[in-house]
């Protein structure tokens, strides 16, 4: 199952339950994974997993910044809070350093040549495989690193 159709599901539960900050956050969430899917430079169909999980990821960090924004004024931070906590269990989780680096290492290991030339393919394929679980700044030095 895709991860949009779980969201919407995940929503209408929410609605059930009659959780309005989850519901709404969710809904919201949604409705971004739409848009992106009706994007008129991508190919048809529902939003992919990977297009969702930056969503996710963009979300996360407006709530950080209002949150820390409200902490800094002394405001109630509870509902981004609680809005939060209903859109994480969406963000796969991040992997090590050193899982990074076996994955790289991983896919080096099974290029013809190991050259610098190789980067896009090893960025590729990490990308493919990982989407959305590590830091492309530090995958990149790593990749290069594997590669010299």
């Amino acid at each position: 199952m895709l991860l949009y159709d779980q969201i919407k599901i995940d929503t209408l539960q929410a609605r059930k339950d009659r959780d309005t900050v989850k519901a709404n956050v969710l809904n919201t969430l949604a409705a971004e994974a739409f848009l992106v899917s009706k994007s008129p430079n991508r190919d048809p169909g529902p939003a992919t997993d990977a297009e969702v999980i930056k969503i996710v990821k963009k979300f996360i960090e407006n709530i950080d910044f209002t949150i820390n924004e409200l902490n800094k004024a002394g405001k109630d931070a509870s509902k981004p809070i609680a809005e939060k906590a209903a859109i994480e269990i969406y963000a796969p989780s991040q992997m090590s350093d050193d899982e990074l680096k076996q994955a790289i290492d991983s896919i080096v290991s099974t290029l013809s040549e190991k050259s610098i030339k190789q980067m896009g393919s090893v960025m590729a394929v990490l990308k493919e495989k990982y989407a959305g679980r590590y830091d492309g700044t530090k995958a990149s030095s790593l990749t290069r690193a594997a590669l010299l």
